[in-house]
């Protein structure tokens, strides 16, 4: 994919939307949506390391990689798919390799690139993390909420991820 970004900064601005008067009913949505994030993502990491031995970064990349055909992928499509940037993902990849849940292996097409490739220790350790992950999920989010509730999770979701645009696309 190719991404066209006008060179200029103050062009660019000029397209954001510069509205700021967000009103109260708003502004708690939005804060309680942070809390939520946090308090999830919070509750997970301690239940993955409990459990699996995995933080949630880890079992982040390793669904991505377990997500694919053959388990792997270029790193700035790994980079991509969890949203992070080169920096974190090749410190946190090397941390992940030490530990025998991933390999890494230079692109031989261009000799720059990497690819990610999942272990067969890397797809264990999924596996059981993936068990506590998803009770921990329906205890926590899918137990709490209607049918029409996860449908309007879903859209909301999707209609703000659509604003995001591409990862491999931003600024």
């Amino acid at each position: 994919m190719i991404c066209q970004l006008d060179p200029d900064p103050l062009v660019r601005l000029s397209r954001v939307d510069t509205k700021v008067d967000i009103n109260s009913d708003q502004r708690a949505a939005w804060r309680g949506f942070q809390r939520m994030a946090v308090g999830l993502a919070s509750r997970l990491n301690q239940r993955l390391v409990g459990d699996a031995g995995l933080s949630l970064s880890d079992y982040e990349v390793l669904t991505a990689l377990v997500n694919t055909e053959d388990g792997i992928l270029r790193a700035f499509e790994l980079g991509a798919e969890v949203q992070w940037e080169k920096s974190r993902l090749s410190h946190h990849l090397k941390r992940m390799e030490n530990r025998g849940l991933v390999s890494r292996k230079v692109c031989e097409s261009d000799g720059r690139g990497l690819w990610v490739s999942i272990t067969a220790a890397g797809r264990e350790a999924w596996r059981r993390a993936s068990v506590a992950h998803d009770a921990l999920l329906d205890d926590l989010v899918f137990s709490r909420l209607g049918d029409d509730q996860l449908d309007q999770l879903t859209t909301i979701s999707d209609a703000v991820l659509d604003g995001l645009g591409d990862p491999l696309c931003a600024d």
